[in-house]
């Protein structure tokens, strides 16, 4: 098996379900032996740590604690996570011994979350979730006082508060008694429908709720506004109406960029953007300047998380496009704050390299002091039988005449950025981070570090975001670079004035840092053992590893699946990487019943980056190679840029390319082989055994079956909110330019939409199937309707089973734990009986 890897290994969590963990041993020997497998009930149990940051001056630490999940007060508004369960401590870092306490008192049944820290660290940004709503407030650490305000906070995708001056702090705020979609998700908004039912049984109050197209497609005012709050006093005032989905101060505060959403005009003619118009949405830029709100670029839709300050705050770059343009047309812009005007920027025949951050549209952008450096590919020495997405693109320095390449001198591939610092860009290539001046010049910044490094970067609860206006530093963070060989890990940071390097030593090789505080030389990480056991430590120079926090001993001694990596070959010869979680006690144990878990463009990773066991989430399969089946995660990679395509052709051979591979090296027996998948993997499922006989069982969760009726429904969750915001197009744009790829809505190319509908080849399907769903998944349960339907209708076996209440992934435990023993069962009906055990004595 010398093509293989196997280890504990893992990543920062993912948009629904952030995970700040990773697998390391640290309570020794003991914590090796296996006692028990993993099991549903151990996930629910499961306490997790979330958001941590440092003060300012690196003295306090604050975090989150997220109790046991399945101890919360209810299970109806949270989404995976449950916020609901969540509370904030501090611990004073200058004491000997470290202890935590809480912030402040807490109530029981309200789930607090750390929104950030003020400049000066006196204050604390927080925002509670209870059965009253979702509420913005702070905590004046000084006064020991917590000022809740009366505003009711969107939640969007800014991670930490953003504060203008000492004790002032903006917040995106909806109309009063309202809650964001991702907090909301099933309390307000079902209490809304059911007292829309009451009143239409009444028969006093009408129910009629309109919505218009085209020349009716008016829309009031939503109620929504940006407003600034005081800290101190807990005052506050509005800024600007209109949902502000991103808001960016300058450096010094003086001026604030935002991006107000409106309704796409919609244009017959093109495509829905997924990437940059989810929802079919435009979004306006306003900049807020001496009390005055303008709109500096009229008639531009601007790419959220293209906003970039310049460090003296003159200049604002963005990326738009004109009403008239497409995306493949979107240009960089520059607004002069002195001048009040607005410049596009000439590229001189250059092109902007358009990657996607998973599904989303991605133009880089940065400052070198006051000129702007974007990431650009030549047309005219690209190979044109090579794809825009594979071209080689470098950074540019724009300015008089022609964009000058800073990276040209770089072999092979360009670096990446991943700081600025005055006078200079900070770029990593091949494990060496560089300062990139103005002219191009090159200085090595990690000459006196020994190892491969990468860049560290402040996790988030959306994962590697997009970087977003990065602002000069004195200090450069970086990690010790993957390595298959690894022993150590550290942590280096880099005084780029003075040269001096600080390191850090982690407690172990996949320690997770979740913050660091470069001015006192301190690092907050995470590591958890081979069981999930999950500690929370400050390492600094000096000092010893001290613990602060250590949650989730029920794991102590239980064993889950583990990782194996399979190294293969796609069609095209291309290096492909696919995952096998396999059965406690049974990596030398011949042929497995094995359960492919598809899900195309999610697993192609060199590190293994699924589920953990400290990690709640309905789905974890930790949970089912515990139970006795191997996982097998296929690599299926998927060009996102490509639009139209077609995403099932070639989908059978991706899939078994990967299965023929892991059954070669021993691990899966062919004769035993399952299919599962959840919302993009449930379509793939859906798909997959109608194209092909050799599964014996599927499980198809949250899927979609048929593009055409899934293209025009509406999100279940969000019926009455299009009374203010009008029809939203997630599914049309999602079908048009993101996961499925058509490129054209249904009435332009049917067949494309026919073709690649699991629906279309349910008349083949010899797989007995069970089809999961949740009735208020915004993934319409009519699509598993239909599927079940048509199966029915041609006697096939098959067992659909609803689950009302829910959402995309489900949360109430106790359908989390009859999923599973619904799961469990029909495999083994369908697999034969999972394999048993085996522990270490009996292995030895």
């Amino acid at each position: 098996m010398s093509n293989i890897q196997i280890g504990l290994v893992g990543k920062i969590g993912s948009w629904g379900a952030p995970v700040l963990a990773a697998l390391v041993l640290f309570a020794g020997p003991a914590a090796a032996q296996t006692s028990r497998p993993y099991t549903v009930d151990d996930m629910l149990r499961l306490e997790e740590i979330g958001k941590v940051r440092f003060g300012p001056d690196g003295d306090r630490l604050f975090y989150e604690h997220y109790g046991p999940f399945e101890a919360q007060s209810e299970f109806g508004r949270s989404f995976v996570r449950g916020e609901h369960r969540s509370k904030l401590y501090r611990v004073d870092l200058d004491r000997r011994v470290l202890r935590p306490r809480r912030v402040f008192d807490q109530d029981a049944a309200s789930g607090y979350q750390l929104a950030g820290v003020s400049p000066g660290g006196r204050f604390l940004s927080v925002n509670r979730v209870s059965d009253a709503g979702y509420e913005a407030g702070v905590v004046d650490l000084e006064e020991d006082v917590v000022r809740i305000f009366d505003v009711t906070p969107d939640y969007n995708d800014v991670d930490d508060t953003h504060w203008l001056g000492g004790d002032s702090l903006l917040i995106p705020a909806l109309q009063p008694g309202d809650a964001a979609l991702t907090v909301a998700l099933r309390v307000e908004r079902v209490d809304q429908l059911v007292e829309r039912w009451r009143q239409a049984r009444e028969g006093a109050v009408t129910t009629a709720s309109p919505i218009g197209s085209g020349r009716f497609a008016d829309l009031p005012d939503n109620g929504e506004r940006l407003v600034l709050a005081s800290a101190s006093d807990g005052s506050h005032q509005s800024l600007a109406d209109g949902d502000h989905v991103v808001f960016l101060p300058s450096p010094r505060g003086e001026v604030v960029a935002a991006l107000r959403q409106r309704r796409l005009e919609i244009d017959p003619d093109r495509p829905l953007e997924h990437g940059a118009n989810i929802g079919a949405v435009t979004h306006e830029l306003v900049i807020l300047q001496g009390g005055e709100g303008v709109e500096p670029c009229m008639g531009c839709d601007v790419l959220r998380r293209s906003l970039q300050w310049s460090p003296s705050g003159r200049y604002l770059a963005f990326v738009g496009r004109r009403a008239d343009e497409t995306w493949d047309d979107a240009a960089y812009w520059i607004y002069d704050t002195r001048s009040l005007t607005v410049a596009r920027q000439d590229l001189v025949g250059l092109e902007p390299y358009r990657d996607r951050a998973g599904i989303m549209l991605d133009l880089k952008a940065a400052w070198l002091d006051d000129r702007l450096a974007v990431f650009l590919t030549d047309p005219e020495t690209s190979d044109p039988d090579i794809a825009a997405r594979d071209r080689r693109a470098d950074w540019h320095l724009l300015g008089v005449g022609a964009p000058v390449n800073l990276t040209a001198g770089f072999k092979d591939t360009a670096p990446e950025l991943i700081a600025t610092a005055p006078g200079a860009l900070v770029l990593l290539h091949e494990g060496e981070a560089y300062a990139v001046g103005a002219d191009g010049s090159q200085r090595l910044l990690t000459a006196a570090v020994e190892p491969a490094v990468a860049g560290w970067r402040r996790p988030s609860r959306y994962g590697r975001l997009p970087l977003t206006n990065v602002q000069p530093a004195d200090m450069l963070i970086l990690q010790d670079a993957v390595a298959e060989d690894s022993s150590v890990k550290q942590l280096y940071i880099l005084d780029l004035e003075s040269g001096e390097t600080t390191v850090l030593a982690l407690p172990g090789v996949e320690a997770e840092v979740l913050d660091v505080s470069a001015a006192t030389g301190r690092a907050a990480v995470i590591e958890a053992d081979d069981s999930g056991v999950t500690r929370l430590s400050v390492v600094e120079v000096g000092r010893a590893t001290r613990p602060i926090l250590e949650i989730n001993d029920h794991l102590r001694g239980v064993a889950g699946g583990t990782p194996v990596r399979i190294d293969h070959q796609g069609e095209a010869g291309d290096e492909r990487f696919t995952w096998l979680l396999i059965p406690p006690g049974h990596e030398d144990s011949g042929p497995l019943p094995t359960v492919v878990n598809v899900y195309p463009g999610a697993s192609c990773r060199e590190e293994y980056n699924r589920w953990r066991l400290n990690q709640v989430h309905a789905l974890n399969d930790h949970i089912l190679a515990a139970h006795g089946y191997a996982v097998l995660y296929p690599c299926v990679p998927v060009k996102y840029e490509e639009v139209p395509r077609d995403p099932l052709d070639g989908l059978v051979d991706n899939v078994f390319a990967a299965v023929e591979a892991a059954a070669a090296e021993g691990y899966v027996d062919l004769d035993r082989l399952g299919v599962k998948g959840q919302s993009y993997g449930g379509y793939t499922t859906g798909a997959l055994i109608g194209l092909t006989d050799r599964f014996k069982g599927a499980v198809a969760q949250a899927g979609l079956y048929e593009l055409v009726s899934k293209y025009g429904v509406f999100d279940v969750r969000r019926r009455l909110d299009m009374e203010r915001e009008g029809l939203n197009f997630f599914g049309a744009s999602m079908a048009e330019t993101s996961q499925t790829g058509m490129g054209a809505p249904p009435w332009e190319d049917p067949e494309r939409y026919r073709r690649n509908s699991p629906l279309t080849y349910v008349e083949n399907i010899t797989t007995p199937v069970m089809l999961i769903h949740g009735d208020l998944d915004y993934v319409d349960m009519t699509q598993a309707e239909q599927f079940f339907t048509a199966l029915s209708r041609l006697d096939k076996d098959a067992v659909f089973v609803r689950y009302f209440g829910e959402d995309h992934v489900f949360n109430s435990p106790a359908n989390i734990r009859d999923m599973w023993a619904r799961i469990f069962a029909w495999y083994e009906e369908t697999l034969g009986p999972p394999v048993e055990m085996s522990n270490d004595e009996d292995a030895d």
